[in-house]
């Protein structure tokens, strides 16, 4: 939509404007409500290196580019706001490290980096990286094959292209010398000075005044994270999934907007040159006189979107064009049969028909989107009937393979077509986008209506095969004739009176002075709000500063009193057990049971805190093994069915169909994390609700690495957003009763959550009270070719035991008593003693065999069991 489009919507509706002003006002304060919901967004640190085609603009500068376009595309999922630090790659690797600045694209992954940085669980991209040469050095691909023998060859120092290269020649056997240089400024200087005759570099850093000669080879490059930003590093993975699982292929679409198209070359190569030398150097272009803004003729001359294609041949390649104007399309696909012309256009890009006809495709000149213009209220139904010309783009043959099953009426000119659809002798006509503001000129469209289809075509050159080598010569202006100068082109010819931006703002200044007041008056509001938080941050330090001390002195406080508090509990369940082999009456055995029942729950409780003071303390490591992912998940799986026994739950299960899956992890911590997951979403959702366990397996770092992704969800009870804050707290409950409700001492998911960072994975939760939870785990493992071992169960018949002599070394009297009990139930002869120091004397003093078996407590009084052991071996 063109300026002169807004000023006669704005004229037709002086009358409303009031209105809309009043819906504006609105809208801007109801956003900004939203605004302060959303104003806790936080602002990310982003190195920002100025490259050709992936971040452009300095600072302060208008950015663009498609790393620039991906940390846009981030930011709409996080909320994150930026703030650009500009500087050299190896200024933003250093900043990253020291903690300058927080995220930072374009990384190539190696375990140096690794150690220094997060990478992201996601590649960014992948970069291909080319040797490049310039119009002055066009000698070396004189030819299919480059001879780089010789040549001096400019590559950015200590980067992964330097590596790359010097191996490409290694294994190909080239002898070139390489010059590390700076970076990529410093190579295109050197290469101008024939400092050198080739540079190395990424195809998206390229510009069209090189030339590729060879590829030697490619990388993934991923998003970096300052290692002091663990929370950046969740967030950003978290909308790198959503970005890959909702936007197929997103990557490869945004390389493809800025991708340099100089691979392949930008200098023609021998085939080329000897056609033009064949045919002295001119072009012969046939051309449509009434299509614009594709072409057109104006003074005897072509204008148009062709015409900066022909711009690009003269100026840039020297080349002759002698343009031919033609009235159809069929005329000039005759010249081309004839060879009284080399190349015809515009035309619709359709490589079928192309076919048919034995044409030959030119790249993209523009891309543009059909636009139905039909009567009525139903565009669908005109599309039964259109009416079209032989000489526009959308002419009788597009239409016929557009919509194979149309009616097509033949008219002789577009405002003929419009004719017929206004008359009601054709449903519809078919213009591009953009021709709409040409077409829209026409009184007849007062009675029709447009809608555009979603789907976008080329507008290209046409050759003939046995004339194809010119094709490949045209294409290289094409890619001259950048986008940007064929949509300034468009712009031109698509427009009828031009109206300046100046003389809108001069007749609405009052509309444009009111926004600004608004803006100015919501960003103060925002400043304020600001700084309130600000205030907020440094109250919420200190008090977590206050409580990580508190934390420390609960650790140790525990890792002592869970041991004293497990060794009478073991005592209770040891003669309980026993009571209950003694046969007692009905009412007895009931309440021994009871005992029993809540010995076994105290003693979990006490195992989790246990776990949780081991954990602390760095006693539990992580110790990988090789796994069967497919195996585990099943083994996983199947101890989950014990939770489901005596309730009425769905459990439905989503995972790969594939065979196996080798890796590398901890598979006792992984089971527990998953374990514990499951068994807290039985725990918290009522019978007849669902739970959900799903697997997917993605790339990681590297090819030598998996990402694994597990979400578990259920419809329980849900938990608050306050809760949410502090699920992986130790202790941490949901008030409202669940305490009494539920069992447990609330360590189950500060245990998860130690595990999965063990694991150097991450863990997400999402939840709504009396809706369900959702727990989302990622963790990366390294792929290995080893079969996993299988775990096979040795049967032994039990031993007689009678006569066997045992030392028993125990402190306690109860726990001496009942190991006296169970052992001599077994038919053992006991000798008991109450500390390390007594063990070792009664060793000492009876001869060798008086002791089969000697049972060593580890805590004990004058001497420990570890000290008394050493002393008697």
């Amino acid at each position: 939509m063109d300026i002169h489009f807004i000023l006669r919507w704005l004229r037709a509706r002086k009358k409303m404007s009031i209105v809309w002003l009043v819906i504006f006002l609105l809208s801007i304060f109801g956003s900004f409500g939203i605004v302060r919901a959303e104003s806790s967004s936080k602002v990310i640190r982003v190195g920002y290196v100025n490259v050709a085609n992936y971040e452009e603009g300095a600072e302060g500068e208008y950015k663009f580019g498609a790393g620039y376009e991906y940390l846009q595309k981030i930011s709409y999922l996080t909320g994150w706001k930026y703030e650009y630090v500009h500087g050299t790659f190896k200024d933003c690797l250093q900043m990253l490290i020291d903690g300058d600045i927080d995220l930072f694209g374009n990384v190539s992954y190696t375990p140096q980096r690794a150690d220094e940085m997060s990478f992201s669980s996601y590649p960014q991209g992948r970069d291909t990286y080319w040797v490049y040469t310039d119009k002055k050095h066009d000698y070396l691909i004189d030819g299919h094959e480059p001879n780089l023998n010789g040549c001096k060859i400019g590559v950015t120092k200590g980067t992964y292209q330097e590596t790359l290269l010097r191996d490409w020649l290694q294994k190909n056997q080239v002898q070139a010398e390489v010059v590390p240089l700076g970076g990529y400024d410093e190579m295109l200087l050197s290469l101008k000075n024939n400092q050198v005759d080739a540079i190395v570099a990424a195809d998206l850093a390229t510009s069209y005044d090189l030339s590729a000669l060879v590829n030697i080879g490619y990388s993934n490059y991923f998003f970096v994270v300052s290692q002091k930003r663990p929370d950046v590093l969740h967030e950003l993975n978290e909308a790198l999934f959503e970005i890959q699982n909702t936007e197929a292929g997103y990557n490869s679409k945004l390389l493809s907007r800025y991708y340099a198209k100089s691979i392949g070359g930008q200098v023609f190569n021998k085939e080329e040159k000897e056609w033009l030398a064949a045919h002295d150097n001119t072009i012969r272009l046939g051309y449509l006189r009434h299509d614009l803004p594709f072409c057109g003729e104006q003074d005897g001359q072509m204008v148009g979107v062709m015409a900066t294609v022909v711009e690009a041949l003269e100026k840039h390649y020297g080349v002759h064009v002698e343009t031919v104007p033609f009235d159809t399309r069929e005329q000039s696909t005759e010249a081309l049969r004839n060879h009284t012309i080399d190349l015809a256009g515009p035309n619709f890009s359709d490589f079928y028909l192309a076919e048919l006809q034995d044409l030959v495709l030119s790249d993209s000149m523009v891309e543009t989107t059909p636009v139905v213009i039909y009567a009525g209220h139903d565009y669908k139904a005109g599309l039964k009937k259109i009416a079209a010309t032989r000489s526009s783009i959308f002419d009788v043959n597009a239409v016929s393979v557009l919509f194979p099953d149309a009616e097509i009426v033949v008219c002789q000119t577009p405002d003929d077509c419009l004719k017929a659809v206004a008359d009601g002798k054709a449903g519809s006509t078919l213009v591009t986008s953009s021709q709409i503001n040409l077409t829209s000129a026409n009184p007849v469209m007062m009675r029709l209506s447009m809608a555009e289809i979603s789907k976008s075509t080329d507008v290209v050159l046409v050759g003939v095969k046995d004339n194809r080598r010119v094709v490949s010569i045209v294409n290289k202006a094409i890619t001259q004739s950048s986008g940007i100068l064929n949509g300034m082109v468009l712009a031109q010819h698509s427009g009828t009176t031009p109206v300046t931006f100046k003389e809108v703002v001069e007749q609405y200044a009052w509309i444009f002075i009111s926004i600004a007041g608004i803006v100015i008056l919501v960003l103060c509001l925002m400043m304020y709000h600001l700084l309130v938080n600000r205030r907020k941050l440094s109250k919420a330090l200190k008090d977590a500063q206050d409580a990580n001390a508190a934390n420390q002195a609960k650790t140790a406080f525990l890792n002592s009193m869970s041991h004293d508090i497990r060794t009478p509990m073991n005592s209770i369940i040891g003669f309980t057990n026993i009571a209950l082999k003694q046969n007692p009456n009905e009412e007895i055995k009931k309440c021994l049971k009871r005992v029993k029942q809540s010995s076994d729950f105290l003693l979990s409780l006490i195992n989790d805190v246990l776990d949780i003071s081991r954990i602390e303390s760095g006693k539990i490591k992580y110790h990988p093994v090789p796994v069967d992912m497919v195996e585990l998940n099943e083994t996983v799986l199947t101890m989950a069915k014990g939770f489901f026994v005596n309730r009425n739950l769905t459990f439905e299960v989503h995972k790969p169909s594939i065979d196996s899956l080798y890796v590398m992890t901890d598979s006792v911590r992984l089971r527990e994390i998953l374990n514990n997951i499951i068994s807290n979403a039985v725990k918290f959702t009522d019978d007849g609700g669902t739970i959900s366990f799903s697997v997917s397996y993605h790339a990681g770092l590297d090819t030598e690495q998996i990402m694994v992704h597990y979400k578990i969800a259920d419809t329980g009870v849900g938990m608050s957003p306050e809760f949410l804050k502090k699920i992986f707290d130790e202790f941490s409950q949901e008030e409202s009763g669940a305490r009494t409700h539920y069992k447990g001492t609330g360590l189950g998911m500060a245990i998860t959550k130690r595990y999965v960072d063990l694991l150097g994975g991450t863990i997400f939760v999402k939840s709504k009270k009396g809706v369900g939870t959702t727990f989302t785990v990622d963790i990366p493992m390294k792929k290995t070719d080893e079969i996993p071992k299988k775990e096979t169960l040795i049967t032994k018949k039990p031993k007689n035991l009678t006569g066997v002599k045992v030392l028993v070394a125990e402190d306690n009297d109860l726990n001496a008593e009942l190991a006296t009990v169970i052992l001599e139930e077994a038919g053992m002869k006991v000798t008991r003693v109450e500390n390390g120091k007594q063990a070792v004397e009664n060793w000492e003093s009876h001869p060798m065999g008086t002791y089969d078996v000697i049972l060593m407590d580890i805590m004990m009084p004058v001497m420990d069991g570890y000290t008394a052991t050493r002393t008697i071996r």
